[in-house]
């Protein structure tokens, strides 16, 4: 995930926001190359490794920071501070050219089910080049980091249609398992036809939560059975979709996570 921020660099700080890009291995958006764009720790392995690298011709100042991570569909991707995981070091500058490595770390093994957090590496503003008239423009990438227990727990997905009150339909893809489900290359067919759907990365869907795939608007609902056909990490996903039941009271779509 990586996000553009905006400031006037003269009068404030950086504004904070979220966008999501298909995960790659690495990341490049002009500035800073991150490898890799996902981390996974285990009991055994409690350890790894993140690597920066400034592709800029000027140096670059950056923050690393870690949050819990909660998913809510509605609301989207919900941080919260914890101690659950350690980071080094966290106050970056980067020399153009120069590369750093950041040691993450489990402070201690999720024992008890897998465990979810983000890694936000802030680009910061740079005093030299601020200006009452200059626009600075920033990068945000927000990075999953996954800590698994030693017995790992599988998906359990399931899926309905939902209409909303305002005439949106979307697609809930639910996670009722013990392991999180990355969820990517969508369609929706009716028989050969493909209805609609999504290449590259659709989001994470954690246990416990949705993920919400929205439908084009105006879409007519055919009159038999459709079925979602999708790629996750532990690979190929299919279900039928219900027709819709009675309109639902639906929050404003948030960008996927």
């Amino acid at each position: 995930m990586i996000c553009r921020l905006s400031a006037r660099v003269a009068t404030r700080a950086w504004l904070a926001a979220f966008c999501l890009v298909a995960l790659p291995v690495t990341a490049d958006a002009g500035q800073v190359r991150i490898s890799p764009l996902g981390l996974s720790l285990t009991p055994d392995h409690r350890a790894a490794t993140l690597t920066l690298r400034n592709e800029a011709a000027a140096p670059v100042s950056l923050q690393v920071r870690v949050f819990s991570w909660q998913q809510d569909v509605d609301a989207g991707m919900l941080l919260g501070p914890t101690m659950d995981v350690a980071l080094s070091p966290a106050m970056i500058t980067l020399a153009p050219g120069a590369t750093q490595l950041v040691r993450v770390l489990a402070r201690k093994p999720a024992d008890s089910g897998e465990r979810y957090y983000r890694l936000l590496v802030d680009e910061l503003p740079s005093s030299a080049s601020a200006s009452r008239d200059q626009i600075q423009v920033l990068t945000r990438y927000s990075l999953p980091l996954f800590l698994e227990p030693r017995v790992a727990g599988l998906p359990k997905l399931s899926l309905h249609l939902q209409q909303c009150q305002d005439g949106r339909q979307r697609l809930m893809v639910s996670n009722a398992g013990e392991r999180r489900a990355r969820l990517a290359d969508w369609h929706l067919r009716n028989g050969e036809q493909v209805l609609t759907g999504q290449p590259g990365l659709a989001g994470y869907v954690l246990p416990g939560s949705a993920l919400a795939l929205p439908l084009p608007a105006g879409m007519v609902w055919p009159a038999q059975a459709a079925r979602l056909e999708a790629k996750t990490d532990l690979g190929p996903w299919q279900a039928d979709v219900s027709p819709p039941s009675e309109p639902a009271a639906c929050q404003p779509p948030v960008a996927p996570n």
